[in-house]
C-alpha cells in the first residue's frame, strides 16, 4: 500500500480522516477518504500499489469496460440477477445518450479535429467521433478494453504510459471523462497533458462532486467515491486549483445530469444493504485486509461480494434525492452530482 503524506495540490502536510468508505464492487474491504485541513482537497489514502490496482477493477459489476450487451452476474438470486440488469440496461441507456452530449460538447468546444480521449475504455465515445470527421486516438490501461476497441473499433488507442511518446502540441481536444480520479501521479500526467495540447487546446474534465447534494446525504455509501478505484475526490474549488498550477483556465461548467440519479440509485441499494453491519465499523481504522490483498495478488479466487441478504431498497427514495439534488444545484452553487469542466 501507498501511503500519501502531503496534499497533491497544495503540498501540505496537515491531513486528516474524513471517512472509511468500502468497496462495494469487488474487495469489500474499507478505505480512508482523508481530507487536506489546507485546501480542502480529499483523497484516498492509502492506495494500493500500482502494480495491484488492476485487480480492483476485475468485478462483475464493474461497468466502465464491459461491452454492449447483457450483463448476467455470477453469484447471486435471481432477484440481485434482475436488479444487475436493470442497473447494466440503465448504465447503457445513459451511456448512449451522453455519448451525443459529449460529442456536442467536444464540437462546441474544440478548435481542431485531433482529439485525444485517455481513459477511452472500450473506444464508443472515440468510434462515434471518427464518423464525425474527427482524427481521434485513445489511451486506455486496462488491456481487455483496448483490445476490444481496437479490434471492433479499428482505432489508434495505447497504454497511459504512452503518453510520453507524443510530440508537443499532438492534439487540439483531449478529454479525461471520469478518469483523473483514477489516475496515479495526477501531476506528473497533467504536465504531459499540458505538453501534447496545441497551443489554443482544449481540455475538457469530468469528474465526480463531492459538494453535491447526493454526497452529502449518502456520505459513505456515496458510490461516487468508489474506493480504491478513485484515488481523489474532486469538486469545484479543488479540481481548479489542481489545473491552474498547469496554468489551465476554467471556461465552462456543465452539469452531467443523469449522473445523480445513476449514483443516488446505486448508493441507496449500498446504504440500504449494509448500514446495518457497518455501523460498528464507524470511527475505527480501515481494515484493508493484508491476506484478502495477497490472495488478489497471487492470482487466487476470492469470496463473492456480500450482498447482506435481500433488503428491499427504496429505489424511488434514490430516484428522489437525484432529482432534488439536481433541482437544488440549479439554484446553489451549481453543485451537480458530476461536472464536466472545459479549460483553456
Amino acid at each position: 500500500m501507498i501511503e500519501i503524506n502531503k496534499c497533491i495540490i497544495c503540498n501540505s502536510d496537515k491531513l486528516s480522516l474524513n471517512l472509511i468508505c468500502k468497496d462495494y464492487y469487488y474487495s469489500q474491504d474499507f478505505f480512508n477518504i482523508f481530507i487536506c485541513d489546507s485546501c480542502g482537497f480529499k483523497f484516498t489514502n492509502p492506495i494500493p500499489d500500482e502494480k495491484d490496482i488492476d485487480s480492483y477493477y476485475n468485478s462483475d459489476e464493474y461497468l466502465s469496460h464491459t461491452k454492449n450487451k447483457k450483463h448476467q452476474p455470477l453469484h447471486g438470486s435471481s432477484a440481485s440477477w434482475r436488479r444487475a440488469s436493470f442497473f447494466n440496461y440503465l448504465y447503457f441507456q445513459i451511456r448512449n445518450y451522453t455519448i451525443k452530449k459529449k460529442y456536442k460538447i467536444i464540437k462546441k468546444y474544440s478548435n481542431g479535429n485531433r482529439i485525444l480521449d485517455i481513459g477511452c475504455g472500450t473506444g464508443e465515445l472515440l468510434s462515434y467521433l471518427k464518423r464525425k470527421d474527427f482524427i481521434v486516438t485513445g489511451l486506455e490501461p486496462n488491456i481487455k478494453a483496448r483490445d476490444f476497441a481496437i479490434n471492433n473499433h479499428n482505432l489508434d488507442i495505447y497504454s497511459n504510459d504512452y503518453i510520453t511518446n507524443f510530440k508537443d502540441g499532438s492534439f487540439d481536444t483531449i478529454t479525461l471523462w471520469h478518469v483523473l480520479e483514477h489516475i496515479y501521479n495526477v501531476n506528473y500526467f497533467l504536465s504531459e497533458v499540458k505538453r501534447i495540447l496545441s497551443e489554443n487546446g482544449t481540455l475538457i474534465i469530468a469528474v465526480p462532486n463531492n459538494n453535491s447534494y447526493d454526497s452529502e446525504y449518502y456520505k459513505e455509501f456515496w458510490v461516487a467515491y468508489d474506493v480504491p478505484r478513485h484515488i481523489y475526490h474532486f469538486n469545484q474549488v479543488t479540481i481548479n486549483r489542481l489545473l491552474a498550477k498547469f496554468d489551465f483556465k476554467l471556461i465552462r461548467k456543465i452539469p452531467m445530469l443523469f449522473d445523480s440519479f445513476y449514483v443516488s440509485l446505486l448508493s441507496e441499494k449500498y446504504k440500504t444493504a449494509h448500514s446495518p453491519r457497518y455501523a460498528s465499523l464507524r470511527g475505527r481504522p480501515a481494515p484493508c485486509s493484508r491476506q484478502s490483498r495477497d490472495r488478489r495478488r497471487e492470482g487466487e479466487e476470492t469470496a463473492p461480494p456480500q450482498r447482506g441478504g435481500e433488503e428491499k431498497v427504496n429505489y424511488f427514495k434514490g430516484f428522489f434525492i437525484g432529482l432534488y439534488s439536481n433541482i437544488r444545484a440549479s439554484f446553489n452553487k451549481k453543485d451537480y452530482s458530476s461536472l464536466v469542466f472545459v479549460f483553456s
